[in-house]
């Protein structure tokens, strides 16, 4: 549907940003954490119109108004009300800067946002914890909060323990689904063979690290 731009999401933590001590990746040493059922689904959902006394609920997503956004809306409002029946999506294609403030606002049932990683793996379970401004939902828990704090103030270079810590937060939201990861974006160059000595970047806003690069003879 995005043409190549992305690969499907395996759970908070993207694949391919780090590897464990001993030298798995994400999708290897945490396991694919999304995966798609239906019938488990469907069973929720009956169970949560229950609790709520009503055989029918509409919700409203929030998405950009660009290309990509606008599909994946689409997309996930035709999944939602096909599989799930009594459920509504309506869908508000919005300005970024719009769609960002329902969400700083707390104004919003669902919305499509993302997050480009600055610094280390930790910045995306930090996202979710309590105090963070970027926590959208409002979401509490004091088992992330330790986790975090552990992560941030106490494993230092204990790689070790900072990996069981981050392979424990993305389990914990995933398992709590804070959030439903949907996919990881896909960026693709051509490179001059001639090139060398030159460093690819999977965090952070700068790509390329182009300091030391040379063209071969």
């Amino acid at each position: 549907m995005l043409n190549g731009a992305a690969t499907p999401a395996v759970g908070v933590i993207p694949n391919g940003i780090a590897v464990s001590p001993d030298e798995q990746s994400v999708k290897e040493s945490f396991g694919t954490l999304v995966y798609t059922d239906i019938p488990a689904a469907q069973e929720y959902f009956k169970k949560g119109l229950e609790e709520l006394g009503v055989d029918k609920i509409e919700l409203r997503l929030v998405t950009s108004d660009n290309d990509e956004s606008i599909k994946i809306g689409t997309y996930l409002q035709s999944a939602y009300q096909t599989n799930l029946p009594g459920l509504t999506i309506n869908l508000a294609n919005v300005p970024s800067s719009v769609r960002f403030a329902e969400m700083m606002g707390y104004n919003f049932d669902l919305a499509l946002g993302g997050w480009t990683g600055d610094y280390d793996p930790t910045s995306y379970p930090n996202q979710f914890e309590t105090s963070y401004e970027h926590n959208h939902a409002k979401w509490f828990s004091e088992e992330l909060t330790a986790l975090i704090y552990a992560l941030n103030n106490e494993d230092g270079t204990d790689f070790a323990a900072r990996w069981e810590h981050l392979k424990q937060a993305n389990q914990h939201l995933v398992d709590n689904a804070v959030t439903v990861p949907l996919e990881q974006a896909v960026k693709g160059y051509l490179i001059n063979t001639k090139l060398t000595n030159y460093v690819t970047h999977q965090l952070g806003y700068s790509v390329f690290d182009l300091s030391r690069a040379s063209f071969a003879e």
